[in-house]
């Protein structure tokens, strides 16, 4: 029987070799067991493992771990990883792992946690190069060469004045050609473009695509440089949202991962199914109330779920389209009605498209011509409701405060499918003498 320590050191060396594959083995586990895990590992063990991890589970994680252990484990990563990290932990355990920090590291995160969502000072990382503007051109060369002998990467170099105020920036090639002897001052490049720690996603999405920076300084109040913002952590935090949105979009969780436990599966999903249910059950009735009528004219049962599954994918077309808008500031709110009419435009053009289609089909099978005008008919109605949907269901949700992707999947095909039902079978009730 294998011991508990050698079986500790085999996860240890696990983690070690392999921190990726270890820590979605760790993904996979109850919030107990991976608070377990980490507390049992070694503290650099348990720093690795956490740097891995996604930020969410990590936070729920580290709700079954003592503030003193939480504490612990944190210090071993970065100021903006942990801050993360506490962020998404409930605020009474946040006061406790904050009260069991060292007070400058407390402060630090307190700071970091108290910029906006997805600003600068939420993206920023401290890693940057700064020399103060009296050192001579032969100083700050020799530092940069000793930085890149310990493999410390080199992006920009910043100049910055006494009090630590951004004054400006170093061209390379400037260097190479000036005397060793000229101060930093006397060769930089003042004019630097910089961004507020407050400053948002869309400026700074911006300035990188029109100006292709390498990275951002980011000041203070006081024009003092605190940290830069680098392309990757837009892409990375964009990522994120995006995956998470398009599991809340299918109504599953934004936690989720593909190796969560059963039991947090089945309590996260079963809701949202139960809900599902209701509205299936809600299309349902209606075809009930034509019950009769599709058991006169048993070919409309055939055509049903071609209309209504055109109908979907529709709207599941506009409901993309106009999510995609939302996430990149694509649609204003003056801009919201038109954007609903260009979706209906687009599901009236392709819907009489299909409905051609559909009703040649209808026509030749049934040898109809008023079967195959119903079914085209109800195709065009229900893709031009389809294209409302899509387009008003998300946008309605963001007026309302809602998470536009929070299941909008679901409420676009339930009045995809009522309104389609209503379409087929109501025209077939009205036009019922010349299709028997």
């Amino acid at each position: 029987m294998v011991s508990p320590a050698t079986l500790l050191d085999i996860i240890t060396r696990f983690i070690e070799t392999d921190p990726d594959r270890a820590a979605l083995a760790i993904e996979s586990l109850s919030p107990e067991e991976g608070a377990g895990v980490l507390r049992s590992l070694p503290k650099a063990g348990a720093a690795l493992c956490l740097a891995r991890l996604q930020h969410k589970t990590s936070a729920r994680f580290l709700e079954h771990v003592p503030p003193r252990d939480c504490a612990s484990l944190l210090s071993g990563l970065g100021s903006h990883a942990a801050a993360d990290i506490v962020r998404r932990i409930p605020e009474n355990k946040r006061g406790e792992i904050a009260a069991a920090l060292a007070p400058a590291a407390a402060e630090k995160l307190r700071k970091i946690c108290a910029w906006p969502p997805d600003s600068a000072g939420r993206l920023m990382r401290p890693d940057y190069t700064a020399f103060r503007t009296d050192i001579t051109v032969e100083h700050a060369a020799a530092r940069l060469r000793a930085m890149a002998k310990n493999g410390i990467n080199i992006g920009y170099c910043y100049v910055v004045d006494s009090q630590d105020r951004l004054a400006g920036v170093i061209n390379m090639r400037d260097m190479v050609l000036c005397e060793p002897s000229a101060v930093l001052k006397s060769i930089m490049r003042p004019d630097v473009t910089h961004v507020s720690p407050c400053a948002g996603r869309d400026l700074l999405t911006e300035l990188f695509s029109v100006r292709h920076f390498l990275v951002l300084p980011v000041t203070d109040e006081d024009g003092r440089i605190i940290g830069v913002v680098a392309p990757d952590s837009l892409i990375e935090t964009a990522g994120e949202k995006a995956g998470d949105d398009m599991q809340l979009l299918f109504g599953a969780d934004a936690d989720e991962r593909v190796w969560s436990p059963l039991s947090f599966k089945i309590t996260r999903r079963l809701p949202w199914l139960q809900i599902n249910l209701l509205t299936a059950c809600l299309a349902g009735a209606i075809v009930l109330l034509f019950e009769g009528l599709i058991g006169k004219i048993a070919a409309l049962a055939v055509f049903l779920p071609v209309v209504l599954g055109q109908g979907g994918n529709a709207g599941v077309q506009s409901l993309s389209v106009v999510l995609r808008g939302i996430i990149m500031r694509e649609v204003s709110a003056g801009g919201a009605g038109r954007l609903v009419a260009a979706e209906m435009l687009a599901g009236l053009v392709n819907g009489a498209a299909v409905g051609v289609v559909t009703g040649i089909g209808a026509w030749l099978w049934r040898r109809n011509a008023w079967f195959g005008f119903v079914a085209g008919l109800s195709m065009t109605i229900t893709m031009v409701a389809a294209g409302a949907a899509g387009a008003g269901v998300p946008l309605l949700m963001r007026r309302l405060g809602i998470d536009p992707a929070h299941s909008s999947g679901i409420v676009v095909t339930t009045i995809t499918d009522v309104i389609g039902i209503f379409a087929f079978l109501g025209l077939a009730w009205f036009f019922q003498a010349h299709l028997v």
